[in-house]
Parts: C-alpha cells; structure tokens; sequence
C-alpha cells in the first residue's frame, strides 16, 4: 500500500530567500528557519515547530511576512538575483475573482510549486489567448490548490502563481514556460 507524504517544510534562511512547500492535506508539516545559532533570543520565535492543520495559526505567517518587510525592507523586496521587471507574460490568480490575469508591473504574489500527484485540471494555449477566465469548482480544481488560494486570502496576498494554472502545459509552447520560471 502506498504511503502518504506526512509532512511539507516551509524554509526561510537567512538570505531571505523563502523557499516553501505546503500542502494542507497532510496531518501536520514542519516550519523552520534555517539561521545561524548566535541569533538573539528574542528571534527564537522563527525557529522551528510542528504545525497541525487543526492548529494552523494564521497570525504567524502574517508575522512572518511583516518581520520580513520590516526587518529586511529593499534587501527582499529586491534582491539582487531578481530581474526589477516581471515578464512580460507573467500570468497569476487573482484569489479575490478565482480567475487567471495578466500580472500587473507592482503584483505581488505567492507561488506555489507542487508534485501533481493525479490527474489535475491544467490550461492550454487556447484559454491562455483568453484571459482572464474563471477558475472551475472542487472537485475540479486539486484541494491543493483551493487551500493555497484559501491561505492566500487569510495572510493577505492577493495573488497566486500555480504552474499547472499560470503557464500553458501543451507541449510545444515552450517559450512560455521558460520566460514564466
């Protein structure tokens, strides 16, 4: 019998550089910083700890977001590896709509990458040339997917980029895939 993924890291080291993986379907997943050990003590609420899906405190996450303008402002609003532009073609979810856009020059927006696992509702080329089009219902559309959107809304951040949703997955439109990554 296969067995399931039991937990999801959300990483957030020191060079700001947040790299995530959640999945709320899971019984519980871990969150933790990766940071020297002479951090002062006052910083030990970044450390790590077990979150349940019952016990997801949402109130964290927007600290953490808030630390992280506050703190670290320009240095990860900006950083140096990112191009100041985003693409041209950049496509997101507006989580207030349930619809796919074309992300605007100021979007500020979460990503969520994920193992498909089974089947799962993907765009093609033609509803692409159609934008913006509204996302389909459960069971249509992954939980996966429904949850990120949900936790989206819940710290604040209008904006989410799926692969599966914002990037076309025919085969031979490659040139948008690798200007979206």
């Amino acid at each position: 019998m296969e067995e399931k993924l039991r937990s999801n890291e959300i990483e957030v080291p020191q060079s700001g550089q947040v790299e995530a993986r959640l999945n709320l379907d899971v019984s519980d997943f871990r969150i933790c910083q990766i940071c020297d050990d002479d951090l002062p003590i006052q910083s030990q609420w970044l450390r790590e700890r077990r979150v349940t899906a019952s016990k997801l405190d949402v109130s964290l996450f927007k600290n953490w977001l808030q630390t992280c303008c506050t703190k670290h402002g320009k240095h990860c609003e900006k950083p140096t590896w990112l191009s100041p532009k985003i693409p041209e073609n950049l496509r997101v979810i507006d989580i207030r709509t349930r619809s796919v856009i074309k992300a605007q020059p100021d979007c500020i927006y979460a990503a969520l990458s994920y193992v498909w696992g089974g089947p799962q509702y993907i765009i093609n080329d033609a509803q692409m040339r159609k934008l913006p089009f509204c996302l389909p219902e459960p069971p249509v559309l992954s939980q996966t997917l429904v949850d990120a959107m949900a936790l989206c809304h819940q710290i604040g951040i209008g904006y989410l980029w799926v692969d599966a949703l914002c990037i076309t997955q025919e085969p031979l439109v490659n040139d948008d895939k690798s200007f979206q990554l």
